[in-house]
């Protein structure tokens, strides 16, 4: 696949189309079907937590990037139809628990009716990226309900937390969260205390209250000192201190999407992580998440490059890596473009985040040159016969793009990169024939200069032979 992803008057691109509108397409749609779905069953925590709360964030993206103030009234009309539905248990404390079959979803009915802290974390993200939006942009500050509003959201997100304060384990390296406010029912599962952590670093952005960043201090002291360093990278389980072969392994890149933005608003706010773990993770990205531009679809399914199904479309968040790694902007459309369109949230979400992440087009370039040397370098195309051959395509993308010819510097490094990826897999398959042909030449040459009365031994030829081919 050879698009480009930028227009000529320097537009992102998705299949063709901007992105901008194709977005704003897809979020008329989710409006309609969210809308037809919630007329049905008005109170679905499932799909507060894992669909609604991601088109809240998307119309505040589309506010941002659009400045139409019709996105930002959806985003505040959502926002007010989960406050209505915070307290349907009536103890007075906001939570969209899973309570029973009327009020929750069955799906989730094995682990339990309880109230979930990844679902009440995730939600209250939403509100306070409302809140945060209306606060800080003076066009809508100064309207007394947009106002009344954000104050109303900040104020159920904050008593969302503090419902959260006696559900907590402290050990000497920080503590967690637990994923229930009535105990430790599942350990430390790293998206669902991330989740609360999130939340809580929003609500200092806003209160400016130091103590929101005491706990936030401690799970990311907890998470990090659990990370297991790997070939220059992180990666991590779904549950912290399991075997990786227990209780799902590796984390997932949709779960692990929350427990990346907790680490970067953590690093962000000074926060235990620091810029040599920003390099780490996204090393996890380039090393092991991606997985090439040869294998579709062309992202793993876990940190740890574990592929057993598509999860491209859950991929939203690892974008914003790209400000440390550009060439992780590029990865991310690549992934998205190669795929069919969809009319959700949780898409919708990751295709406005190419906007909002993108860092330019040089940069991208330049970061992408800088990634194709390095596979080049330390991977084992260096002991290839086409080294010289990828290496002579790479001086000709940067000589290209120096001349301004950026379309022809993306097309060549990607085909440098396609014949990398199919060296780096076949390599050891190519390099064993090649063994049997000179074995199965030697053969035929020991038979033949027998023959002519000219003895060479095996290993004498096997030994001109590796001359001559290595």
């Amino acid at each position: 696949m050879m698009d480009f992803p930028i227009s000529n008057d320097g537009e992102v691109l998705i299949h063709g189309e901007r992105v901008i509108e194709l977005s704003e397409e897809i979020a008329e749609k989710v409006w309609v079907s969210y809308n037809r779905y919630l007329s049905r069953k008005p109170y679905d925590p499932g799909l507060f937590a894992w669909g609604i709360q991601y088109e809240i964030r998307s119309y505040v993206l589309l506010y941002k990037i659009t400045n139409d103030l019709k996105w930002l009234l959806r985003a505040v009309k959502r926002c007010d139809y989960l406050v209505k539905y915070s307290d349907v248990n009536g103890d007075g404390i906001p939570s969209w628990g899973n309570y029973n079959s009327t009020y929750g979803n069955d799906r989730y009915a094995s682990e339990g009716y309880r109230e979930f802290s990844v679902w009440d974390g995730v939600i209250s993200t939403a509100l306070l990226e409302v809140s945060q939006t209306i606060l800080d942009d003076p066009r809508v500050r100064e309207n007394e309900t947009l106002f009344c509003r954000a104050m109303e959201y900040l104020d159920v997100s904050r008593r969302v937390v503090e419902h959260y304060r006696d559900a907590w384990t402290s050990v000497s390296d920080g503590g967690y969260y637990w994923d229930s406010p009535k105990g430790d029912v599942v350990g430390p599962i790293v998206n669902r205390f991330s989740a609360l952590g999130i939340a809580e670093i929003k609500l200092y952005e806003i209160a400016r209250d130091d103590s929101y960043l005491e706990r936030p201090r401690a799970m990311a002291m907890f998470l990090r000192n659990r990370l297991r360093y790997v070939d220059g990278c992180y990666v991590w389980t779904y549950r912290l201190g399991v075997d990786v072969t227990s209780f799902k392994g590796y984390e997932d890149i949709s779960h692990g999407a929350i427990d990346l933005e907790f680490m970067l608003l953590s690093y962000r706010h000074g926060l235990v992580f620091n810029e040599t773990d920003i390099e780490r993770l996204t090393c996890t990205y380039t090393k092991y998440i991606w997985l090439g531009f040869s294998f579709r679809p062309h992202l793993a399914t876990r940190v740890s490059g574990e592929y057993t199904a598509d999860y491209v479309p859950y991929s939203r968040n690892w974008v914003m890596l790209s400000e440390a790694g550009p060439v992780i902007w590029l990865f991310q459309w690549y992934a998205l473009n190669d795929r069919d369109i969809m009319y959700n949230a949780y898409y919708l979400q990751g295709l406005l985040q190419l906007l909002s992440y993108y860092p330019g087009i040089d940069e991208v370039m330049r970061s992408f040159v800088n990634y194709t040397k390095v596979i080049i370098d330390k991977g084992v195309v260096k002991y290839s016969p086409v080294s010289l051959y990828v290496r002579s395509l790479v001086d000709m993308a940067i000589k290209q793009f120096e001349d301004g010819n950026v379309k022809e510097a993306y097309r060549t490094l990607i085909y440098t990169n396609f014949i990398v990826e199919k060296v780096q897999r076949y390599f050891f398959v190519e390099v064993i024939s090649l063994l049997l042909i000179i074995l199965l030449l030697s053969y035929i040459l020991v038979v033949f200069t027998k023959n002519k009365g000219v003895f060479m031994s095996s290993y004498q030829l096997l030994r001109m032979f590796l001359i001559v081919f290595i």
